[in-house]
């Protein structure tokens, strides 16, 4: 995986009403389960290292944004097998359709989505409330690249 970058974690929050870009710790910045934790950290170091080693040399940002999401999701979902957390509707999913949004990130126990994204002026306040609208009562965490 990529490498760690002092417990530095760059993450996006989205609750209630609004959202929040959180550059640093994410410690204590919402309360997860170590499981949600575990994920959140291998999707981060997935997402920084296919950032940094994209597949293709020269892509533009549109396309870096969608090779490292799928490089990214590739290797949460190897961990996620090694690691004997289940994979499929009512656990951890990727890339689901609902009525106006697909996440890249669905971890049904805790009620959170993870979506990847390069910078925070990437995150549309439509798809937000797309997510809200089609995730009722999950939290959103937008990851960034490093």
């Amino acid at each position: 995986m990529g490498r760690r970058r002092g417990g530095q974690v760059a993450l996006g929050f989205v609750s209630g009403g609004g959202t929040t870009a959180v550059r640093g710790s994410v410690q204590g910045a919402i309360k997860a389960t170590p499981t949600v934790n575990r994920i959140r950290n291998v999707a981060k170091e997935s997402f920084d290292y296919a950032v940094e080693h994209p597949r293709v040399e020269g892509l533009s940002r549109m396309r870096l944004r969608t090779d490292a999401e799928v490089q990214a999701t590739r290797s949460l979902r190897r961990w996620t097998e090694a690691n004997d957390i289940k994979l499929g509707p009512g656990s951890l999913e990727f890339q689901v359709r609902a009525a106006n949004s697909k996440p890249d990130v669905v971890f049904h126990p805790a009620k959170q989505i993870f979506d990847f994204k390069l910078t925070p002026k990437a995150v549309r306040p439509t798809q937000s409330q797309n997510f809200k609208l089609d995730f009722k009562n999950f939290n959103i965490e937008y990851i960034f690249e490093p």
